[in-house]
């Protein structure tokens, strides 16, 4: 942040001079939710009460249960999105990151336009600067742009025909402490979906779901293969001493499906009794919009008789491809792809004058 915008800032509305103000929204243009969610005249007004914070790098800077007083717009740097989430059958709280904000994003309107508590910690992952805004001044400018963002989370969430039977004011309080996330393409959005804490609903783009599988034997008895192959030509080296190098594992990942637009995760557990077999599956953004939200705040909202009605005797699961049909499918991939080599390699030292008789079949 410019020193002149720093000190333009720690001055009171009434210091700020009618320059300085558009010096200031020419500066707070360079943060993307500041210059396309709002008009001349809200940037105008934002200017004119904005304050600046310096975070250094773990500094909380909102947490979770307390009240909140501000809104938060990230001028540089990064801030944690992080949620505690109280397991009733481990009777434990755990801490889950949700999220990752950077520069340009904007949090804390949750608590202005609810119930006054925040629903999160929001912690700096590195030294990070803020341009904050008051309460009443967000409260006089802003309603109208989270009013759109909600009546638009509303109007998506309609169309599922789990949602199909809410009362309004159910589904909008359930979409107003639900997420909108722009996440960028090749970006992990859940590294094993397991245990899952969101529900995830896909409002724009596609989402990849990569299912990991164990090949260590496979590869184990690949190496050796061509261990045999080489012993004619190569001198054997020791073999290692039992027990000093542990056996190291090999796995891979298959795409196992893809989420477009309208489509969602496993909704069986949003269930009061969610299925204990649900499949660790990695998704990963190819550019996506999503709604995500929250399994404890769908349980705490949702009319439970209609859900359960709806996913236990409606609902159908996704299925995937079992640990072995994937290991079938990588072996007999792997096995055509050997032999192309093979055939290749065949080839070329043939043309390079090689005694063919010496090559590993």
């Amino acid at each position: 942040m410019p020193p002149w915008a720093i000190e333009v800032m720690s001055r009171p509305p009434h210091r700020r001079s009618p320059n300085q103000i558009i010096h200031l929204k020419q500066l707070l243009a360079t943060m993307k939710s500041f210059r396309e969610n709002m008009t001349d005249d809200m940037r105008t007004k934002m200017c004119q009460v904005v304050r600046y914070t310096k975070c250094d790098k773990g500094r909380v800077v909102l947490r979770q249960g307390h009240l909140g007083h501000d809104f938060y717009f990230i001028f540089s740097g990064s801030v944690f999105i992080q949620i505690d989430i109280y397991d009733p059958v481990q009777e434990e709280t755990r801490t889950s990151v949700e999220n990752v904000l950077k520069m340009g994003e904007g949090f804390g309107e949750i608590a202005l336009l609810g119930d006054g508590h925040r629903t999160a910690s929001v912690i700096c992952k590195e030294p990070t600067e803020l341009c904050q805004i008051d309460k009443a001044t967000f409260l006089e400018v802003c309603p109208a742009l989270f009013s759109q963002l909600l009546k638009d989370k509303v109007n998506f969430a309609k169309q599922f025909p789990l949602f199909s039977m809410w009362d309004p004011e159910d589904l909008q309080k359930l979409c107003f402490l639900s997420q909108v996330l722009d996440v960028p393409h090749s970006t992990v959005i859940e590294a094993n979906w397991a245990r899952p804490d969101f529900a995830y609903f896909v409002m724009k783009g596609q989402v990849s779901m990569l299912k990991e599988f164990d090949v260590t034997d496979i590869e184990e008895k690949a190496r050796t293969t061509r261990g045999v192959q080489h012993d004619a030509h190569q001198a054997k080296k020791p073999a290692p001493e039992e027990g000093k190098h542990s056996k190291k594992k090999y796995t891979m990942f298959a795409n196992v499906g893809i989420l477009g637009t309208g489509a969602h995760t496993e909704l069986s557990v949003l269930s009061i009794q969610p299925p204990k077999d649900i499949t660790p599956i990695a998704l990963v953004s190819e550019g996506a919009r999503l709604l995500r939200i929250t399994v404890r705040t769908f349980m705490r909202i949702a009319p439970r008789k209609l859900c359960e009605e709806y996913l236990r005797k409606t609902y159908t699961r996704r299925t995937f491809p079992s640990e072995e049909e994937l290991r079938s499918l990588y072996l007999a991939g792997k096995s055509w792809g050997d032999f192309k080599t093979t055939v290749l390699r065949t080839q070329l030292l043939g043309q390079a004058g090689a005694c063919l008789a010496t090559v590993p079949a």
